[in-house]
């Protein structure tokens, strides 16, 4: 597969630079990045396969999703101010 891609002044500058220090060409530098990012994405697929399929399991939708989480995380400010506040008043 052949790509065209459209970089910034600045990206094209910075993958120049780095073809240049590992004495490779640009292209090898782009293709290596992609690769990496590639395995990083499917890791963290694989990773949270189990969130996902529990996610589908629980029948909740996305916002409701949205919501319990938002929930959780005023608990968890609140809980967390109620015990600083404590520690400050001992």
């Amino acid at each position: 597969m052949t790509l065209n891609l459209d970089l910034s002044p600045e990206l094209a500058e910075r993958l120049e630079k780095a073809a240049s220090a590992s004495s490779t060409s640009p292209e090898r530098i782009a293709v290596t990045a992609i690769e990496r990012t590639l395995a990083l994405w499917e890791r963290a697929d694989q990773a949270l396969a189990p969130v996902h399929a529990a996610f589908e399991a629980s029948g909740m939708s996305d916002d409701e999703l949205a919501e319990l989480i938002d929930a959780e995380i005023h608990a968890m400010r609140r809980d967390r101010r109620a015990s600083q506040s404590s520690s400050a008043e001992r």
